[in-house]
């Protein structure tokens, strides 16, 4: 299967040790920012170690909050494994709200990559990192779905998904200890919103 490695931007010697070890036949770069002024440089240094017949997508993101950036990057994700690509998500490390969006965005992949990477700076190699699963049951899924919906109460929630009160309380107890839902209101958090992004188009 071809290879697609998506990262963002902004290192490139991380970047380009990953190329060198993975070889991808395809490139999805994301950026806020199409007029980045080493864009060009980048793509030019890429194309001189793959060859012309490699692919490089710059993707511009919308960086207003983590829950945009992370939406529109399930979204690159999904086609490219649609398109029956083996695709390899490769972090940098320098704190951009993009990186940190990928890493949460690829806890929803956790069946569907081949592989999340990191530089290792020390010895300067390309180690894999462990995909982490949100490990939310089918029921917790769609209590949050329908919490994400608007309905605020147990009695409701208990009724949509034909789970006894004492279940769907229990349940919410658990996303909460979880960081899922507010402490104090029956609303997702952050995380919550992240975690059901592979959700969102089921029908509930």
């Amino acid at each position: 299967m071809p290879y697609t490695l998506i990262s963002t931007i902004y290192d490139f010697k991380s970047l380009s040790l990953a190329v060198d070890k993975f070889k991808p036949d395809t490139i999805v770069l994301l950026t806020n920012n199409k007029d980045y002024p080493e864009i060009k440089d980048i793509m030019e240094e890429l194309y001189k170690k793959r060859g012309r017949f490699l692919k490089i997508k710059i993707k511009e993101i919308d960086n207003k909050n983590i829950l945009t950036i992370a939406s529109q990057t399930f979204n690159i994700i999904s086609t490219e494994i649609n398109e029956k690509n083996d695709v390899i998500v490769h972090l940098i490390e320098n704190n951009s709200i993009e990186s940190i969006a990928l890493s949460y965005v690829s806890c929803s992949f956790i069946k569907d990559i081949y592989k999340l990477t990191i530089l290792d700076p020390k010895n300067e190699e390309i180690v894999d990192l462990p995909i982490f699963d949100y490990n939310i049951s089918k029921n917790k899924v769609k209590i949050l779905l329908y919490i994400n919906e608007g309905l605020d109460n147990v009695k409701d929630i208990s009724q949509k998904t034909e789970l006894s009160s004492s279940m769907v309380y229990n349940h919410i107890k658990d996303l909460r200890h979880s960081g899922y839902i507010d402490p104090n209101e029956l609303v997702l958090t952050t995380a919550g919103k992240l975690a059901i992004l592979k959700f969102q188009d089921i029908e509930i």
